[in-house]
């Protein structure tokens, strides 16, 4: 009598609870080793027409995009000095502002190199994917040069790709824009955790078909329908509420993520450091409680109402 109801409640929380979480904590790690790159990077030289006389180093290059060679040759510039990167050896990002360079948007922070724009948008693309570049567009590269029969090539550094930003603003301030944008907006809406909703409602609704088409209690029925879409729970009323406050703590949950590595990589003290990561975890812990509890009000509305039905 039971074993439909755990086999339901099982796969429900496979495909809703730790396929998305997984994907989420993929996602996170991604991030972090970028933040963590771009933050380590800051150390390093700046390559320039006077540093690349000791090439075979790691560097920092801030430039323009100088042309495109053959399929998989980027050639940058800067400062009378020209450097080429294998594309193929690149992890390439596009950062670009949606407001414009003179508007500030709602969220966002003041660095030493001046106002981050929360209307910035960073994405990691594949560089054959990757649409035609306009010929403004500026470069910021990390990686080891090195000359190569005449040529200053950008490549891997200890084994880790280059790392490629293509942005549309100055060059003071990439780091500053990458490190407040290098994250998603919710890490826990990814690829894997559309394509696990899509799987287990179709998983879900064959075991729910099967149980109302056999005879089983309207209690245990009703509970199986519930789960199989809980999913849509949320966003129905009352709990609704609940959604609406959860996504307005979360975006301030990742406002005060931001604003913990902003400070990180421009030094603050630990005390500053301390302060955004308790208010980052307690918003995020406050969202998770106001999603959880639309969707238990939810829940229990709907077994009491399948119940009448069922």
């Amino acid at each position: 009598m039971f074993g439909p109801m755990y086999l339901a409640l099982l796969t429900a929380l496979f495909f809703y609870i730790v396929l998305p979480v997984s994907g989420g904590i993929i996602s996170r790690t991604r991030w972090k080793s970028f933040r963590t790159r771009i933050m380590a990077a800051r150390s390093l030289p700046r390559l320039g027409f006077h540093s690349c006389r000791e090439p075979d180093a790691e560097f920092r290059f801030f430039g323009e995009v100088d042309a495109i060679g053959g399929r998989n040759e980027l050639w940058l510039r800067n400062e009378g000095l020209s450097c080429v990167i294998d594309a193929r050896a690149a992890v390439v990002y596009l950062l670009s502002g949606e407001g414009g360079e003179s508007s500030v948007c709602e969220g966002g922070a003041v660095g030493d190199g001046g106002i981050v724009d929360d209307c910035d948008t960073l994405e990691r693309v594949r560089w054959a994917a990757l649409p035609s570049i306009p010929p403004v567009a500026r470069a910021y590269a990390v990686g080891r040069a090195r000359l190569d029969g005449g040529r200053m090539v950008f490549g891997p550094a200890e084994g880790r790709p280059v790392l490629l930003i293509i942005h549309d603003g100055s060059d003071e301030d990439v780091e500053l824009r990458a490190i407040w944008s290098g994250r998603q907006k919710n890490e826990y809406w990814n690829p894997l955790t559309q394509v696990s909703l899509v799987a287990g409602l179709l998983a879900m609704s064959l075991i729910v078909s099967r149980v109302l088409s056999a005879r089983t209690l309207p209690t245990i029925a009703a509970i199986m329908v519930a789960a199989g879409f809980s999913p849509l729970l949320p966003l129905l009323p009352p709990g609704v509420s609940g959604f609406i406050l959860y996504r307005s703590s979360w975006r301030h949950a990742r406002y005060c993520r931001s604003r913990r590595d902003l400070a990180a990589f421009e030094g603050g003290d630990s005390h500053m450091l301390r302060g955004w990561s308790y208010k980052s975890i307690t918003t995020t812990i406050l969202s998770a409680v106001y999603l959880v509890a639309g969707l238990f009000v939810n829940f229990i509305l709907v077994v009491l109402l399948l119940r009448r039905i069922l």
